[in-house]
């Protein structure tokens, strides 16, 4: 059974702190939580706060947000009720997989990572027919072929997948390039035993 807190650990690095980069489709951001996306996510007024009494440095932001647990405790929440659970990731046997599909959906929408994973499985699947079909619908079928598949080539099938989907949005948006190294960055080889 994955474990939320590893992939969470792993997602917030990737994410880093505070950001308001003009380029980003989901606009200002905390924690990877975007304000385009999620504008009644009950942090914003302590992110807020902290913009209008440091000025939009964001190093200045992340020191006076990084001490108010109470707000570190609804980022977690957050992540864990609308990326994790809308997956059912703790039914998951490996959890390196899990630690990607949920960095997938955090950096290109809970509504794709579970696509992926579909399309994942059925690549591993010989021809003619798929195993599931891919819906972005993270059932008993799904769960079943994810956990009855060698791990290791599940996780490389994703990160493949995940690479194609990334070079297609630098493809079609050439000034998305400026994000490529923070986006391959996320793609990890699968851990040694």
């Amino acid at each position: 059974m994955a474990q939320f807190i590893e992939a969470f650990q792993i997602t917030m690095g990737n994410e880093g702190g505070y950001a308001n980069n003009p380029a980003d489709p989901g606009g200002e951001t905390y924690k990877g939580i975007s304000r385009n996306n999620w504008p009644t996510w009950p942090g914003w007024p302590a992110v807020d706060a902290a913009v209008a009494s440091t000025g939009d440095v964001a190093s200045a932001i992340d020191a006076a947000l990084a001490g108010n647990a109470s707000l570190q405790g609804e980022v977690q929440a957050f992540y864990k009720a609308n990326f994790w659970d809308i997956m059912q990731l703790d039914s998951l046997n490996d959890q390196p997989t899990a630690n990607q599909l949920f960095d997938i959906a955090v950096n290109m929408g809970p509504g794709l990572a579970p696509r992926l994973l579909q399309q994942a499985i059925d690549n591993l699947t010989p021809p003619p027919n798929p195993l599931i079909t891919v819906d972005g619908e993270v059932g008993p079928l799904t769960l079943a072929a994810a956990n009855s598949a060698n791990p290791e080539s599940l996780y490389n099938n994703l990160c493949s997948l995940r690479n194609e989907r990334y070079r297609a949005i630098i493809a079609a948006n050439p000034s998305m390039q400026q994000f490529a190294n923070s986006w391959f960055s996320r793609i990890t080889p699968y851990p040694a035993a």
